[in-house]
């Protein structure tokens, strides 16, 4: 439902099942995230607040007060507050990711670029699975594409398609960016590997059926 952006039905789910489950922190931990999407960064602090004491190891809690403060555009509050989640877990690398992204969204993007960087020399040399390899270098390629670097971005969608060659959302991000560079075949060939596997998904069908009208025309 998150992923989705139904705000209103997974902040209505996860209160359900916290009701059911009242001892879940995993559920407390999902609730706090639900909120800080629906914008509601005071509750999301009141109720990570709650957690602190209750889970002092777990990276999670300054975390996500962490997103709550980048939220807000407080980039010094947030920056310890990750800080504070990577010392409880040097491998907690959402925490890198949302970083990277707050510098992004405070127009650092100098800065941005060296904490995904750190974030894929730190994959690199931990032997992290593909999986999270690819998130990273997914992220890297949206933040080069985002400072108009669009060769590099290119670059980091293909390393990432080299770690993880089945994720559809890099694929499709590739074939996306390759037709707005002229380059259709080779998009076309990325749009149609998504829609094989999966019948469709999301961001890649506007832009397969606007290169099939321009070939048809062609």
């Amino acid at each position: 439902l998150l992923l989705s952006g139904d705000l209103i039905q997974a902040k209505s789910t996860v209160d359900t099942a916290r009701k059911n489950h009242p001892q879940s922190v995993e559920l407390a931990l999902l609730k706090v995230d639900v909120l800080i999407q629906s914008g509601d960064g005071d509750k999301a602090l009141e109720v990570s607040s709650g957690l602190e004491k209750q889970l002092p190891n777990r990276p999670e809690v300054p975390y996500l007060q962490g997103k709550v403060q980048a939220m807000r555009m407080q980039v010094e509050e947030a920056t310890a507050l990750f800080g504070k989640a990577l010392q409880k877990d040097p491998n907690f690398y959402p925490a890198m990711l949302a970083e990277a992204k707050m510098f992004e969204d405070a127009r650092q993007p100098a800065l941005a670029l060296d904490k995904i960087e750190a974030a894929v020399r730190w994959a690199d040399g931990a032997s992290v699975s593909p999986k999270i390899k690819g998130e990273i270098l997914l992220a890297k390629a949206r933040l080069l594409t985002a400072q108009q670097q669009t060769r590099a971005g290119l670059t980091a969608l293909d390393e990432a398609l080299a770690v993880v060659p089945s994720n559809n959302e890099i694929q499709t991000l590739r074939g996306v960016m390759r037709l707005e560079q002229g380059m259709y075949q080779q998009g076309r060939a990325d749009l149609m590997a998504v829609f094989e596997r999966t019948g469709g998904y999301p961001g890649m069908t506007a832009a397969l059926g606007r290169l099939l009208a321009r070939l048809s025309v062609a």
